[in-house]
């Protein structure tokens, strides 16, 4: 019996997971997950040589239990995404029904 071995990405398999809650139909596109996770990959490892750490990014919260129940969660889901988006558009990335997915 041959086997085949996955690579194991996290950002693959977040990836997956998003898209397996939120736009099912994108699951079977294997060359838009790999950009998009290959793409995560080289971002985050540029910020880390740049260095960003994880800890940076919320040492202005208070991570509390009911985070999520706070002014506070707004705050940083906004920060965050805002982010995200721009890096997207200024590099270019491939988006989920936009005009620049391969």
């Amino acid at each position: 019996m041959e086997t085949t071995k996955k690579e194991l990405s996290y950002f693959r398999l977040k990836l997956e997971n998003y898209l397996s809650e939120h736009f099912p139909e994108m699951l079977s596109d294997k060359p838009f997950i790999t950009a998009r996770a290959d793409e995560a990959l080289t971002t985050y490892c540029d910020a880390v040589a740049q260095g960003f750490s994880h800890p940076e990014v919320f040492d202005k919260y208070e991570l509390t239990d009911d985070f999520g129940a706070s002014p506070e969660y707004e705050k940083l889901y906004t920060e965050l995404t805002g982010t995200i988006v721009l890096l997207i558009e200024v590099n270019g990335l491939p988006t989920i029904g936009g005009e620049n997915m391969t």
